[in-house]
Order: structure tokens, then C-alpha cells, then sequence
């Protein structure tokens, strides 16, 4: 009996091993280039509804925060089903929430205190 059991665990550790496509280095790179090329993708995405900059910055947050997750959890398997694996989980909306609502807390921490936020080059 004992021999179909151990024979059952190594079956399961063999078929369940887990592979990454890309190393840990790779997908922080990835990462923080996202981030960088969707800045300010959601502010347009507000453009034509008339927000203010504190919607704006929260959008942008959440949408660099998204498209980040969605291109790591693909490199990472390279299953385009898994997005959602990365995407709809309780870690993730903690994630989301944190730290949309710190980006809008900031934002309007400098608009009431005149604070002047990110290099003058943007502005």
C-alpha cells in the first residue's frame, strides 16, 4: 500500500513542477518599462470627461498597475490565460486599492498644500 502512495506523491511533484519563462531580473525590467510607457494613459482616457487631476492620477495609477501585472504574468508563464490568474486575485486587489488610494491621497495632499510634484521639465 505504501508503495502506490509514494509512487501517487512523485507523480504529482513531477506533473505539478511549475517553470518560469523569464527570470525575476527580467520581469522587474519589464515591469518598470511598462509603468513608463503607459504614464499618463489614463489622464487621456479622462481627457474628453472632464475629471480633475486627483481622477486622473488614480486612473493612471491603476491602469500602469494593471498593464504591469498582465505583461509580467504572461512572461512569466507564457500562458495568455494566466493574466487573469494575476489579475483576479485577493493580493493583487490589495495591491490595486493601496495603492490607487495613495496616488490620490498624494495628489491631493500637493494640490492643497501647492506642492509641486514630479520634475519641472513636465511642466
Amino acid at each position: 500500500m505504501k508503495f502506490k502512495t509514494y509512487q501517487l506523491k512523485k507523480f504529482f511533484r513531477e506533473w505539478s513542477h511549475i517553470s518560469q519563462t523569464f527570470p525575476n531580473e527580467v520581469l522587474i525590467v519589464v515591469a518598470i518599462a511598462v509603468t513608463i510607457l503607459t504614464k499618463g494613459a489614463g489622464a487621456k482616457l479622462l481627457a474628453c470627461l472632464n475629471f480633475g487631476q486627483i481622477s486622473a492620477t488614480m486612473l493612471n495609477v491603476g491602469f500602469s498597475l494593471v498593464a504591469s501585472k498582465a505583461t509580467t504574468s504572461f512572461l512569466q508563464t507564457g500562458n495568455p490565460l494566466d493574466i487573469y490568474k494575476g489579475i483576479c486575485n485577493k493580493q493583487f486587489l490589495k495591491e490595486f486599492i493601496i495603492s490607487v488610494a495613495s496616488a490620490g491621497l498624494t495628489e491631493y495632499g500637493n494640490s492643497k498644500f501647492n506642492i509641486v510634484s514630479g520634475p519641472k521639465i513636465f511642466q
